[in-house]
């Protein structure tokens, strides 16, 4: 569920989904779309802050569930059209006009990060840590995330964060570009709001303009990278190697990939 609040022209949003990890279900995906969506053409708004709980940003998407989903789908048609929603709650996000920070406090892992990404900017508190272990679950980085990534920490460090993943600290993150600020643990929230209310405060058209710009430079080739990878992701997931890194993470263990 969201939460939200309103100081003047910024806007306050919260997710929280399961448990104490904060872990993203379909239905937080399709909330956060859908805010994005309805907020498109809002003129009173001029920033926005996102963040998840006070201790988690969150830990991804919700393995179990989602897996569920796709066992139930009744076609490829329904499949595709779920395994969609991670890239379009990404997408309407990244295309608010507004100026929209992330407000991260510990883990922000996978899908959490591939929402981070299509803010313009993130702070971090100095717990934060961001991981990526799609791969570990036989899995690609999805939801048009790949792009993003390495427009902020180039190829080689987006390999390094990708292919042999290792959570990241918040002091690395902001040495290599992934957030644009570390405060202390647990001011994350009032860092983000401040640097929302200082964007806020400028020339609201010029600020649109200005994002807009730098958006389409910056992700002139993003489809190319990344238009396949729902459909990527489907094929992974009839690989043996899927089904390996579902159940150890499951069993919480090491898991033993072969190709298949």
């Amino acid at each position: 569920m969201l939460k939200v609040s309103r100081s003047e022209h910024v806007l306050e949003v919260r997710f929280e989904g399961r448990r104490d990890g904060n872990l993203m279900t379909w239905d937080v995906l399709r909330e956060l779309r859908d805010f994005a969506l309805d907020h498109r053409d809002d003129t009173e708004t001029r920033a926005i802050v996102l963040g998840g709980k006070d201790r988690t940003f969150t830990s991804g998407f919700d393995l179990a569930t989602g897996v569920q989903a796709f066992v139930d789908a009744a076609s490829l048609s329904e499949l595709r059209l779920l395994n969609r929603l991670g890239s379009q709650m990404c997408e309407a996000w990244e295309r608010l006009p507004c100026f929209t920070v992330a407000a991260i406090e510990g883990f922000c892992v996978g899908g959490g990060a591939a929402l981070a990404l299509a803010c313009d900017a993130r702070v971090a508190g100095a717990g934060g840590r961001f991981y990526i272990p799609e791969i570990l679950r036989g899995m690609n980085l999805g939801w048009g995330a790949v792009p993003r990534l390495v427009n902020l920490v180039g190829p080689g460090r987006a390999k390094q964060m990708c292919i042999l993943p290792r959570p990241l600290d918040a002091p690395t993150a902001h040495r290599w570009g992934l957030v644009e600020g570390v405060v202390p643990e647990g001011e994350a929230m009032t860092a983000a709001r401040e640097m929302a209310v200082d964007a806020a405060a400028k020339p609201p058209v010029a600020v649109q303009m200005i994002k807009r710009s730098i958006d389409a430079y910056a992700n002139a080739l993003a489809e190319l990278g990344s238009f396949a990878d729902g459909d990527q992701m489907l094929l992974l997931t009839k690989g043996a190697d899927f089904g390996e890194g579902v159940a150890s993470f499951m069993n919480r263990r090491p898991g033993t990939f072969t190709g298949r």
